[in-house]
């Protein structure tokens, strides 16, 4: 018993633990936040092609949370990993799980945002105008200003 209270000691378990649990909160909340600014664009986004936000769809963000901090969990592992080796705390394992983690909702925050700004964006409002046109000359008008937004996004 007594070997493995100096193997303790030795390994700094409980400052591993309090650095690795700070660490842990930091970055649980670095990707809650990136989660819901992914969620708001992507609201953003649904508004702007006039679908509706489902329940499911926002119960989604809770499912991805979860995924993420099982990834958090890996980082853990590879936190303690380093520590059992190295003697000394390197956060890198929960560092690369959180960047990673980051990185992805970062890529989707542009994806819906390129998606908002993009013709494909106005697409409802002219199928709506579409189906309004009373005569050829309204028809008309609205074929040329799918050429032109289609003319603006090959310019892109």
């Amino acid at each position: 018993m007594e070997q493995v209270i100096e193997i303790i000691k030795g390994l700094h378990v409980v400052d591993f633990l309090i650095k690795e649990a700070f660490y842990f909160v930091i970055a649980s909340t670095m990707i809650s936040a990136a989660i819901l600014i992914d969620l708001s664009t992507g609201i953003k986004k649904a508004k702007a092609f006039k679908e509706k936000v489902h329940s499911q769809g926002l119960r989604m963000t809770f499912t991805k949370l979860g995924d993420y901090l099982s990834i958090f969990y890996f980082g853990i592992i590879v936190d303690i990993a380093i520590h059992m080796v190295f003697k000394t705390y390197i956060p890198a394992g929960i560092a690369l799980a959180c960047l990673a983690s980051c990185t992805i909702e970062c890529i989707s925050v542009i994806e819906n945002l390129k998606a908002r700004k993009s013709a494909a964006g106005k697409v409802p409002e002219i199928a709506q105008k579409i189906i309004n046109a009373k005569n050829a000359k309204e028809a008309i008008e609205v074929i040329n200003v799918i050429k032109e937004l289609t003319k603006e996004e090959e310019q892109k």
